[in-house]
């Protein structure tokens, strides 16, 4: 079967192959995004509604409601008669479910300049991702555009796949992530006659994110990508991005086109690097203090991440993309353990000697998660020493199998929290089944979520008591043993 689809590919790029590619239409999809003009863009990156244009299983691992407002201006600087002729923009947002995070957005483009002249353009993009396993991201969305050149009118719309795969271990280096896209599989958007596509259709792209450096307060990731547009093109791209302090980070990339660099009648890309900087912040909306048990508080809205971005890339010619926007994660990162609530007085006695009396304890409990899913729980019971005696505990089961039918049914899967009983009952036995010693034993509540974040109850005591009330006669002696029960002292 792979063999096959990689045929089919092949064979689908060959026809596309007998049409030549624009170049500088592998750009548009960046300058509707001021994090892409930051940077060359790589199908590894994450958590941003606008890198789905690149590879839509970029935000599977959302779990913030994101929004995405970008602006680019393209100018000429006044050289060559160009001013700021040319404009470009996007909406984009995510929205994290139990059955996945779903994506979609609006872009647009128009431009004239004489050493950048793409027409005007509108896009339309929906898509699906979610994590398959904790190890892999997998989207697929679909993207349509509509625009013109000059007086022709044209239409497009084409499917988008994709994968990331993390973390792993690569050349000594902890965290690493790659990933792939398969993109614009579909009817190409051909404003101009004779080209594949603006961009190209079926573009193939993979991608490497190395994190150099991570030490809490300065992070570097270094982003390196292959693409071959319309299987008519190689480029390579790197970029980095360096973080401090968790707040500020600066980004510059660099690409290479080998057509351009080889074929003598094409514009060249400038070879100077992009740059862009955001800072993070966050704050709530307007007047969000005041909505206490609103749909805004409810979903968390009234406490956000804002990152407002500005950066500015190099084209062709004389011309220029300058870029700002900014993105909004509602809500904040989950990093609250679940709540647990277990109804337990003072120290408990039981004899667990099936007398009906005492056998046992019955501990009331309550755990809930208010962001997350509930992923497991732990109900422990240890002796004297510290030693378990007795555990109940339950867990989301997490497939080991990876075969093709788990893939699938991993992907339509809705994720919901296992349920808890609402109380729990030790009848004195231990995990083997036999009746414990006699002694003070303490019990606990242990719960996670999906994000593995913990919680623990207090301790608890109970005694297990099966030793009988002991009794001691003696026998009188002597004249102590005769008594005279008539009443008369």
């Amino acid at each position: 079967m792979p063999a096959i689809l990689l045929m089919l590919v092949c064979s689908v790029g060959v026809v596309y192959g007998q049409r030549s590619i624009d170049p500088s239409g592998e750009q548009i999809p960046f300058l509707r995004s001021t994090a892409l003009v930051a940077g060359e863009g790589s199908v590894t990156q994450t958590d941003n509604p606008d890198l789905t244009v690149l590879n839509p299983a970029s935000v599977g691992a959302l779990q913030r409601t994101v929004l995405s407002l970008s602006y680019t201006g393209l100018t000429g600087f006044g050289r060559n008669g160009q001013g700021w002729d040319g404009h470009a923009g996007s909406i984009m947002a995510s929205q994290p479910t139990r059955y996945g995070v779903f994506s979609g957005g609006i872009g647009v483009i128009t431009s004239g300049l004489a050493d950048f002249d793409v027409g005007s353009g509108l896009m339309l993009s929906f898509g699906y991702s979610r994590d398959v396993w904790d190890d892999l991201l997998v989207g697929a969305g679909i993207t349509t555009d509509f625009g013109g050149h000059g007086d022709g009118l044209a239409f497009g719309a084409g499917l988008d796949v994709g994968f990331i795969h993390s973390p792993l271990t690569l050349f000594g280096i902890e965290g690493a992530r790659w990933g792939g896209s398969l993109r614009r599989m579909g009817y190409p958007y051909r404003p101009v006659a004779g080209v594949t596509g603006l961009p190209a259709s079926l573009t193939p792209q993979l991608g490497l994110m190395l994190p150099l450096v991570s030490d809490g307060n300065v992070t570097l990731d270094l982003y390196t990508d292959i693409s071959s547009p319309g299987f008519r093109d190689g480029r390579l791209s790197v970029a980095a991005d360096l973080g401090l302090f968790d707040r500020v980070s600066v980004q510059t990339g660099i690409g290479f086109s080998v057509r351009e660099l080889i074929d003598g009648d094409l514009p060249v890309q400038s070879l100077i690097p992009s740059i862009g900087i955001n800072a993070r912040f966050t704050a709530g909306l307007p007047g969000s203090s005041d909505r206490e048990g609103s749909l805004i508080a409810e979903q968390g809205w009234d406490r956000n991440e804002f990152a407002v971005r500005s950066a500015a890339r190099p084209l062709y010619g004389a011309v220029w993309g300058v870029s700002t926007g900014v993105t909004a994660s509602l809500g904040v990162a989950d990093n609250n353990p679940p709540v647990i609530i277990v109804d337990y007085g003072d120290r408990q006695y039981i004899s667990p000697n099936n007398s009906g009396v005492q056998d046992d304890i019955v501990v009331p409990v309550e755990i809930y998660d208010e962001e997350r899913f509930l992923q497991g729980y732990r109900f422990v019971i240890e002796d004297e020493q510290g030693r378990v005696v007795r555990e109940f505990s339950a867990r989301t089961p997490r497939p080991e199998e990876r075969s093709s039918a788990v893939f699938f049914e991993r992907l339509t899967r809705i994720d919901t929290g296992i349920t808890v009983p609402e109380s729990f009952r030790w009848n004195g036995r231990s995990d083997g089944g036999s009746v414990v010693p006699d002694g003070i034993y303490e019990f606990y509540v242990e719960a996670w979520d999906d994000n593995d974040n913990r919680a623990v109850s207090d301790r608890f005591e109970v005694v297990v008591d099966l030793t009988p009330p002991s009794a001691d006669v003696s026998t009188p002696f002597g004249g102590d043993r005769v008594f005279s029960p008539d009443g008369d002292g």
